[in-house]
């Protein structure tokens, strides 16, 4: 069952998220050619769906028109014009869809869909800003070789499904976890690359955990910082004269504090934090478990947030000095 409410802004889309207990949600999206325009989350898939609900002889279809923000609130809405012109003439939007792109694109192959995802990875810079070291592409080359291409390499990627996924992964990891694990992430990469470019509506990796295929969970970090260390770090965060912003300065202030990942911390919204109580509620969307997290704020977490009251002017608790309205 959709919202009430319809969404107007695309500030809106971005700060939403599933409701702890809800598989999935839709939220109606205000458009001035009628109803029927939804974004939709599910539990286990990070992206947010343009969808539109539309009858033709009394019976309901789904058409799934991509991901949020790839696809802008503005093209969202001229798609779904699109799409209601069609209905009104009795074509199924789906159908025609799938009929245009047969026209342009021939359905990509496994191997295929490897091989572009590989070179878009290459040519893409990592979170540091650095391309993926020629060490980490023979490592990705490998892990198809060796676990992957044997059972996926001829397959259609829009017939793979999330069962044949597992069974392969499963089988990768009776010989080596941790291999298992890599492959995972690897597989969600290319099918949400596929998926991007419309040779898939939904990769059915999306929702696949290590716990599932039986893979080494990710690796603990053994290296801490001394309290002598820590001591000498928040030193310098503390200095209100440090070269760095006030909001760089507080988030790594935040990430000391909480012990939280710098991707949650750096994303941080209000809308999930209870400063009465002293909670912050991180939604299974964002962390890396897929699981919701409850995180106690202590009185110095609190005054970082309160000194980030007077600086943010977003949903963003950190919000960028240099881009408005992002983290």
């Amino acid at each position: 069952m959709a919202d009430t409410k319809a969404i107007t802004t695309s500030k809106q889309i971005a700060a939403l998220r599933l409701e702890e207990g809800r598989s999935v949600q839709r939220f109606r999206v205000h458009t001035s050619m009628g109803s029927g325009l939804f974004v939709e989350l599910r539990k286990g898939r990070t992206q947010k769906v343009w969808l539109y609900r539309f009858y033709i002889a009394n019976k309901s279809g789904d058409y799934r028109m991509g991901t949020f923000p790839a696809i802008s609130l503005k093209q969202a809405r001229e798609l779904h014009a699109e799409a209601v012109q069609l209905v009104k003439k009795g074509i199924d939007p789906r159908t025609y869809r799938a009929a245009e792109v047969a026209k342009n694109t021939q359905a990509w192959t496994m191997q295929e869909a490897f091989e572009r995802w590989l070179a878009h990875y290459t040519a893409s810079p990592t979170r540091t800003g650095h391309l993926p070291t020629e060490k980490t592409i023979k490592q990705r080359k490998r892990r198809w070789r060796l676990h992957l291409e044997k059972q996926l390499a001829s397959m259609r990627v829009q017939d793979v499904t999330r069962a044949k996924l597992i069974e392969v992964l499963s089988d990768a990891a009776t010989e080596a976890r941790e291999e298992a694990r890599q492959c995972l992430i690897m597989l969600k990469g290319i099918l949400a690359y596929a998926e991007d470019l419309e040779q898939i509506e939904e990769s059915p990796a999306a929702s696949i955990t290590p716990a599932k295929i039986k893979a080494r969970p990710s690796p603990p970090r053994d290296r801490y910082l001394s309290l002598g260390e820590l001591t000498e770090v928040l030193q310098v965060f503390n200095d209100p004269n440090g070269r760095t912003s006030v909001t760089v300065r507080n988030v790594m202030r935040m990430l000391i504090a909480t012990g939280a990942r710098r991707s949650e911390v750096s994303q941080m919204q209000w809308g999930e934090v209870n400063m009465q109580a002293g909670i912050w509620t991180l939604p299974a969307s964002r962390t890396k478990t897929r699981q919701v997290r409850r995180v106690a704020l202590s009185a110095y977490s609190l005054e970082i947030l309160k000194q980030q009251q007077q600086l943010s002017h977003s949903g963003f608790v950190f919000e960028s000095p240099d881009i408005p309205g992002q983290p």
